[in-house]
């Protein structure tokens, strides 16, 4: 999966990434809408990572 590209991905909490995907997921990812629970993989990386936790 290392040349898929994710950008604009949308993905909650229910979302299985590869092992060792999830941490660097988060890391790239901004909440759509508040209290959605649903985020969308970002170009670039956020500066801190969100939960997909509702």
């Amino acid at each position: 999966m290392d040349e898929v590209l994710l950008e604009g991905i949308r993905w909650d909490a229910s979302t299985v990434w590869p092992d060792g995907w999830e941490a660097l997921i988060r890391q790239v990812s901004v909440p759509v809408g508040e209290g959605s629970g649903v985020l969308v993989v970002a170009a670039e990386p956020d500066d801190s990572a969100v939960s997909a936790e509702v």
